[in-house]
């Protein structure tokens, strides 16, 4: 029972912190937080096939995917260090490191010695390299995220180019 509130708390209490944060900064790096999001559910499912780990405290039974993690404490963890970080490249990959060396070493021995579950085919040392190298990929889908929505806020026309005459390779007129 006191696995499964730990649980429900690495969800509850990670998304409540975003309540301190100001709207425009959450919805700035939202995007970010959704595609680690994706990428930790696409390596779960790798690594459920590749027998990575075995979870055996769930609290959403159907999911093969560490739910708690990745929809839980990922998401908002990543919104918040990329609050302080963002712009400061070192300084973002040393609170990285520093974050996923907790993750995957004292973090990791407390859930299994808790018995929420067990590494089988991969080490604690093999995940901290593997989330090393997540955080450096979100960084750089963050700065194109940032240059493709500051050309988009300088450029005059619509989102979307439907003139036709571009279309066919008709020369617009100059005034």
């Amino acid at each position: 029972m006191l696995n499964k509130v730990i649980l429900w708390s690495m969800i509850v209490i990670p998304w409540l912190s975003l309540l301190l944060l100001r709207r425009d900064v959450v919805k700035r790096y939202m995007p970010v937080a959704i595609f680690t999001s994706l990428l930790m559910t696409i390596y779960n499912e790798i690594a459920f096939t590749q027998n990575h780990w075995q979870i055996k405290v769930k609290i959403i039974p159907q999911l093969v995917s560490m739910a708690p993690f990745v929809y839980g404490a990922f998401i908002p963890l990543v919104i918040w260090i990329f609050c302080f970080t963002f712009h400061q490249f070192w300084l973002y990959l040393i609170t990285n490191i520093g974050l996923d060396l907790l993750f995957a070493f004292p973090v990791d021995y407390f859930f299994q010695a808790r018995g929420i579950y067990e590494l089988v085919n991969i080490t604690q040392t093999q995940r901290f390299m593997l989330f090393v190298t997540l955080a450096i990929v979100i960084y750089g889908y963050q700065r194109w995220l940032e240059s493709v929505l500051k050309k988009a806020e300088h450029h005059d026309k619509s989102m979307f180019d439907i003139d036709p005459r571009r279309w066919f390779g008709a020369r617009e007129r100059t005034r």
